[in-house]
């Protein structure tokens, strides 16, 4: 099957919180998630201060250091905390059930608190062979409040691993 023909917009996202047998559907969202995948670092081995040498004119590039991907979305703020069902506030302040339930998707010990996030797309709503998805494992949450109208919630987050796995 050919690529789809159908611009895909924001009502046809959902970004969803997991660890383990724990999930949340992330709701009253502004359908704004942005995912910056910038992959290893290149390292550029200048010649003498040049990008290029000076016989053949080819630059000496090399893969570095991996980067985390990075990225954010926001949504309204509806409640901050309860004991007795998770929140959005939760994931960037570290309490509530998220903080005491949910645990970590590095492990029980883990002294870093990560999530898998999940970004679902619809694609056969619209023709397309299947929906689309990109998970994001091994994720931090962190994040902002804002008072407004309506007041908002923006959840920042760092992915540790070098790409998405897309399906």
């Amino acid at each position: 099957m050919a690529e789809s023909t159908v611009a895909k917009n924001m009502r046809d996202g959902t970004v969803t919180v997991k660890v383990g047998a724990n999930s949340y559907v992330i709701k009253y969202e502004e359908g704004t998630m942005q995912l910056n995948v910038p992959g290893p670092s290149i390292a550029n081995y200048l010649d003498r201060g040049r990008l290029a040498d000076t016989v053949g004119g080819v630059p000496s590039l090399r893969y570095n250091e991996d980067q985390p991907m990075t990225g954010s979305f926001s949504a309204y703020l509806r409640d901050i905390s309860d004991g007795s069902y998770v929140t959005a506030p939760e994931f960037i302040l570290k309490t509530g059930q998220y903080a005491s339930l949910w645990g970590s998707s590095l492990g029980a010990n883990a002294e870093v608190k990560t999530v898998d996030l999940q970004w679902d797309i619809v694609g056969t709503t619209h023709g397309d062979a299947s929906d689309h998805q990109v998970l994001l494992p091994y994720t931090v949450l962190t994040g902002a409040m804002a008072e407004g109208s309506p007041n908002k919630v923006t959840i920042n987050f760092s992915t540790y691993v070098l790409y998405p796995t897309v399906t």
